[in-house]
């Protein structure tokens, strides 16, 4: 038999494994992202940087020899010197940051034509020499070196690049799939729910309605009612031990209805004995026993109210009694009632007693 117990582990138990398997997938699959934008970040954006730097220091340099040409020594020279240092630390970097097929000879050829490069510099800024040969060597030695080491480092930067680009895709494809991923559980999630929230309202929480209806039920004083249930868990004991309380309430209250009885018929026999007119009253004022002297005289009858009987100071000294809770004698005037019996005129005065 499959208790109560069980049912909710079972429900809460798949519940959970399902969370923890969309947690341990979300994990991984972040962290491959994170994997993957940290190799992007610490391999490829690193040699587009530091291509990039080298590139633009060169551009510097050819503008500071163009300036050491046209007159303006040095300006030019402390460009070319600034940026001179500038390549050689993108290099050093490049040639530390070897991360693809054939960057690393790209990077070696670029550490190869830079020395050429600056002895070449360095014979067109000569001032000993002609300026005719000084340009002839910018044009036939510097620029050419120029464009080359240029075009080396525009082909590893591009190299990094397209590698990027890939990285990013394959980041997009694995994001799409961990998406995917993630809405199959979710859906595969909110599926089991939607059962368990059935099953829960089948198992649980309509047999517990049933039983609050019952109670209410029995709180109305209706003992006659039996809780149907099918299952065999602690909800059907729970009915089953509902029903046995209901039908120990029905006999409890034939057995004490029928004391009642006897006890209301002898209470009412014992005060038809008596030759006063007697009533005794519930705290409402509702009269619940009434000797036969009180109905012939004064017309007071069981179930009768107080306040609908024709004694003006009956209901102010039933609340006397009520509040005060001892004895009280009729001492005024307006408690007097006058009676003929047999043709002879009788007065009477309520006295009232409070029974606890």
């Amino acid at each position: 038999m499959v208790g109560l117990r069980q049912k909710l582990s079972m429900g809460f138990g798949g519940l959970l494994l399902l969370t923890l398997i969309i947690g341990g997938q979300s994990i991984f699959k972040f962290w491959e992202l994170g994997q993957s934008i940290d190799v992007i970040l610490r391999e490829n954006y690193r040699s587009v940087a530091a291509c990039q730097e080298m590139k633009e220091a060169l551009e510097r340099m050819d503008s500071g020899i163009l300036f050491v040409l046209l007159g303006y020594r040095g300006e030019g020279e402390a460009l070319i010197r600034a940026n001179d240092q500038r390549f050689e630390k993108a290099l050093l970097f490049e040639l530390g940051n070897i991360t693809l097929p054939g960057e690393g000879e790209r990077a070696s050829a670029l550490k190869a034509l830079f020395p050429r490069y600056r002895a070449a510099l360095h014979k067109v800024m000569d001032p000993s020499t002609a300026l005719k040969t000084r340009l002839d060597r910018f044009i036939g030695e510097v620029q050419p070196l120029f464009l080359q080491m240029k075009d080396t480092a525009d082909e590893i930067l591009k190299m990094n690049q397209d590698n990027m680009n890939e990285a990013k895709e394959r980041a997009r494809g694995k994001a799409a799939s961990a998406t995917q991923r993630m809405a199959l559980f979710l859906l595969v999630g909110f599926l089991i729910a939607v059962a368990y929230i059935e099953l829960t309202g089948r198992w649980i929480l309509r047999p517990i309605e049933r039983l609050i209806r019952s109670a209410e039920e029995i709180q109305s004083g209706n003992l006659d009612l039996v809780v149907h249930s099918d299952s065999r868990d602690e909800i059907g004991r729970l009915s089953q031990a509902f029903n046995d309380m209901a039908a120990s309430l029905r006999e409890f209250r034939r057995r004490e209805q029928v004391k009642l009885n006897r006890t209301e018929q002898a209470t009412q026999e014992t005060l038809d004995t008596l030759s006063e007119a007697v009533a005794v009253v519930d705290p409402d004022g509702k009269v619940q026993l009434s000797t036969d002297v009180a109905k012939r005289l004064f017309g007071i009858q069981v179930g009768n109210h107080l306040q609908d009987l024709p004694f003006d100071g009956l209901p102010d000294l039933f609340q006397e009694v009520i509040q005060s809770g001892f004895p009280v004698k009729s001492d005024r005037k307006q408690r007097i009632f006058q009676r003929f019996i047999n043709g002879q005129e009788r007065f009477f005065s309520f006295d009232a007693t409070p029974i606890r």
